[in-house]
């Protein structure tokens, strides 16, 4: 049964077993979430662990109802679904389903659901199936798609079809307000990638063991910038450091760029010197990337040729438009260079990417070998 009108209501009745799915195809990054509050006054929710403080939730024990996974990371067209399977409703007065558009949500855009072609679909065990589509022209980035309610006679199901801003959403849903979108992504597999708004950005480079880690970038201007790299020091031209003709140059602790002039990429500082344990960081700042092509994201464990970056706690961060995007270090070959992400800014109609990588090796790594 299709629910198409907002107050529309099904009685579910008993159950053993609900499923909740999105479906959708378009390029964006739906993400599905139960939010809840119960008959005693807990409020919590059930969203993708790629959000800090996110669970994909349990069957078996409160709060009874479990989430599939994250789909559509990046952006992602394809046969895209995510799946809420709920066993057990008896604690809850109020559950919502919402859909939230994280790629419009990120980058403030005002786009609506009807651009896409979502669909929620409801099946219960007894082969009951119920829609309720995403068509809304109203803009807003949450969809607040159907509230199941526990009665009496078991559980109902109810349209809601309100579409509201995020901020909104944090404010009216109970529970919803944990939620925060600056926690999210986390590319965990080689080949995952996901969209960059914004000119600027920062790539961080985490971690707290004894060992003295190093970030740098490989870079490659775009054609027509201007490609004369600062006046490199002694050090740099004995190491011919220097940016190669054509845009290329190399950013790293001898050579820390610059944000205000070619080629617009800057190292903070140089962390963890002598193998020094502690709270390790170091910052690569991207203050123009409209001009910047392509760029390897690297790291390098200093003096150490036959080391293994999964024995370490290294993480990067790449921070931009109010998004945190985290990439762990966690290729376990032999090589002290680790690739861990690229960007691709080569297509001239669309955003930047960044791109997992995570690959180890023992020469340093250049633009070419990854395009």
């Amino acid at each position: 049964m299709e629910l198409k009108q907002k107050g529309n209501d099904a009685t579910i009745g008993a159950f053993k077993q609900l499923k909740v799915s999105l479906i959708w195809q378009s390029a964006v990054d739906l993400d599905l979430m139960a939010f809840y509050k119960t008959k005693d006054g807990r409020t919590g929710g059930v969203y993708s662990d790629n959000y800090s403080g996110g669970s994909l939730g349990d069957l078996n024990r409160f709060p009874f109802m479990q989430l599939s996974g994250d789909e559509g990371v990046g952006a992602v067209g394809g046969d895209n679904r995510e799946e809420l399977r709920i066993t057990n409703l008896n604690e809850i007065e109020e559950l919502n389903i919402v859909a939230v558009n994280f790629t419009d949500a990120s980058s403030n855009s005002d786009k609506v659901f009807a651009d896409y072609d979502a669909v929620v679909e409801v099946m219960t065990d007894k082969g009951d199936s119920h829609t309720v589509a995403l068509d809304s022209r109203q803009s807003g980035s949450v969809a607040v798609l159907c509230m199941f309610k526990s009665e009496f006679i078991g559980a109902s199901l109810v349209n809601n079809s309100e579409v509201l801003r995020f901020d909104q959403f944090r404010s009216t849903i109970p529970g919803a307000s944990a939620l925060k979108l600056s926690s999210k992504v986390v590319l965990k597999q080689k080949g995952e990638k996901t969209t960059l708004s914004g000119k600027d950005f920062q790539a961080q480079l985490r971690w707290k063991t004894a060992v003295d880690l190093d970030l740098h970038c490989f870079y490659r201007l775009k054609s027509g910038t201007d490609a004369s790299p600062p006046s490199p020091s002694v050090l740099k031209r004995l190491f011919k450091e220097r940016g190669e003709a054509g845009g290329e140059g190399h950013i790293y602790f001898s050579n820390r760029g610059s944000k205000t002039s070619t080629p617009w990429i800057f190292l903070d500082e140089d962390a963890g010197i002598g193998d020094v344990a502690g709270d390790n960081e170091e910052n690569i700042y991207f203050t123009q990337i409209d001009r910047i092509e392509h760029a390897l994201i690297v790291a390098n464990i200093y003096n150490k040729p036959n080391s293994n970056f999964s024995t370490y706690d290294g993480l990067v961060i790449v921070r931009v438009g109010g998004q945190e995007i985290e990439v762990p270090l966690t290729e376990n070959k032999t090589g002290s260079w680790c690739v861990i992400a690229r960007i691709d800014n080569s297509n001239s109609n669309g955003s930047p990417q960044l791109i997992n990588v995570n690959k180890t090796q023992s020469s340093k790594p250049s633009i070419n070998q990854f395009l």
